[in-house]
């Protein structure tokens, strides 16, 4: 007989804390853990509706307007080294998002669990970190992750192991998720926004603006260039969902992916460039919401991403140099090896030409140290 994990187990047996909101406690829900979120199968999907922070004021909006679901996905396997980065990061995200008062956004964070595994107990106090802050976690196993296995050693990638990987291939089950319980029925229905873990909120961004930016014609998913703005969308580390046309297409992106693409090529990011190249559903959408800190800062960002260079000492010794000989390695994250080099060089020079005095990257590794202190201090 299959036992769950100690970790399910610990999140069954918590109590709801009330929380005081302008004078009124709100009552929370209790997680819900079935056996089936060991095994993977949909039914399995795991919520927690944990408390706000306390100094959360309550959100000036239109109560009969529902939230956007703000999702992003890491794996909690023990297996995976970057894990507590990860969420460190997504700590910070949060942080960003309290702080800039962006709460018509809901956040969720869906975590890959390992089969048996106990989670770690760092992570465990991570997780609780993360709910303080107003995360909703959802735990669940990747669900193809057997077939990700096979086609990942048919191809003989063993730079990645699959525990790892699943934590970002889990974007192409959020329309499952989110349709199989009832998360959407508290939310909207239509639209999901899913960002990386390494992101800030720039500043507020209303229900107004958000309703305003969603494309008028019809599409599955809508995102951003990748390193320059013009480029057309690549970039799929912030994703506008259209929920039930995407669930749609699920189906046969994933058959395109294990059966007629090179995964070691440019994993899930390339798998879903290179569908929406052969179909329709793919649409550019404003540069605003997936901003580079090597970028000018022009355009009224909403959402700063670090891709291929992250806020770190390295960096700051990049600035104040301008030279990467006597620095340390900046952080490039997730990107295929043999394209880190080429990609961190360019934005690099493209930060020196559009803002040769780094004006806007100083003002984001100004920011991101804010977060890190407020983080620091619990």
């Amino acid at each position: 007989k299959k036992t769950a994990p100690l970790y399910l187990n610990h999140y069954r047996n918590r109590s709801p804390a009330p929380v005081r909101m302008n004078g009124l406690l709100t009552g929370l829900a209790i997680l819900w853990v079935t056996n089936a979120a060991v095994t993977g199968r949909h039914q399995g999907t795991v919520e927690r509706y944990p408390e706000l922070p306390a100094r959360l004021a309550r959100p000036e909006r239109n109560m009969r307007q529902k939230r956007i679901v703000w999702i992003s996905s890491v794996s909690l396997h023990p297996r995976c080294s970057s894990a507590l980065h990860y969420l460190d990061q997504y700590e910070i995200a949060l942080i960003s998002w309290n702080e800039t008062q962006s709460w018509v956004f809901d956040p969720h964070l869906l975590c890959h669990v390992p089969q048996k595994e106990d989670l770690d107990a760092e992570v465990q106090e991570r997780l609780k970190r993360l709910e303080k802050r107003g995360a909703k976690l959802i735990f669940r196993r990747l669900s193809f992750i057997d077939r990700l296995t096979e086609k990942l050693e048919g191809e003989r990638f063993k730079d990645l192991d699959v525990e790892c990987v699943a934590g970002t291939f889990a974007r192409f089950e959020i329309p499952q998720v989110l349709t199989g319980g009832d998360i959407l029925r508290r939310h909207d229905r239509r639209y999901v926004l899913y960002t990386d873990n390494d992101v800030i909120w720039w500043r507020k961004v209303s229900m107004n603006e958000f309703m305003a930016s969603i494309p008028s014609r019809k599409f599955s998913v809508a995102y951003t260039g990748q390193i320059a703005k013009e480029e057309g969308p690549i970039n799929t580390g912030v994703i506008l969902m259209n929920v039930q046309k995407l669930q749609k297409d699920m189906p046969a992106m994933l058959d395109f992916m294990f059966n007629a693409f090179q995964l070691s090529s440019a994993l899930d990011q390339g798998v879903m460039n290179r569908f929406y190249d052969e179909n329709a559903g793919r649409v550019e959408w404003s540069v605003k919401w997936n901003y580079r800190m090597f970028w000018d800062g022009r355009e009224p960002v909403a959402i700063v991403h670090y891709w291929a260079i992250k806020p770190s000492e390295a960096l700051d010794c990049w600035i104040k140099k301008r030279s990467l000989t006597d620095c340390p390695a900046i952080e490039q994250g997730l990107i295929p090896n043999q394209l880190q080099e080429d990609y961190q060089q360019h934005a690099l020079e493209i930060a020196e030409t559009q803002d040769h005095q780094l004006s806007f990257m100083k003002q984001v590794m100004l920011k991101y140290k804010k977060y890190q202190e407020l983080q620091n201090a619990i």
